[in-house]
């Protein structure tokens, strides 16, 4: 969960695996996630069941655009 002033957000991953570090520094500093997003603003870390593992909900579009 992403938490903020405003609102309490579920974070989902597009993509069947396994969680496997969390970024705890962002509860002491959660702004990271808006200045540093691709640096220390990481939120997790994972390891993906496989190359082709997209859910269902999250599966890009094909290439005839549906």
């Amino acid at each position: 969960m992403v938490k903020s002033l405003k609102a309490v957000s579920e974070v989902s991953l597009p993509a069947a695996g396994e969680v496997t570090q969390v970024n705890e520094s962002l509860d002491g500093e959660p702004e990271r996630l808006s200045t540093d997003p691709y640096g220390e603003g990481w939120i997790v870390r994972t390891a993906l069941s496989g190359p082709r593992t997209w859910t269902a909900s999250s599966r890009p579009p094909s290439a005839s655009g549906t």
